[in-house]
């Protein structure tokens, strides 16, 4: 598993967060990034066939729980 938990890819020209080279099947790569949903990390690791995990259901996982604990 590699996740990326960095900025890089929120902007177009961000460098990989990780060398390429290091991606290969059976490895999962995880995004904290939600937008752009597809990141470049993201894009090469499908490219390579690594199973992929974007950053966007972590992010609406977490949104019911900051809703409980501020009380709402």
């Amino acid at each position: 598993m590699i996740i990326n938990a960095t900025s890089l890819g929120m902007k177009a020209g961000d460098a990989l967060p990780v060398n390429p080279d290091l991606l290969r099947p059976p490895m999962l790569a995880v995004e904290i990034i939600v937008h752009p949903e597809l990141t470049p990390f993201l894009a090469q690791a499908a490219k390579v066939g690594c199973q992929t995990h974007p950053g966007k259901p972590m992010l609406a996982a977490q949104m019911g729980l900051m809703l409980d604990f501020l009380g709402f």
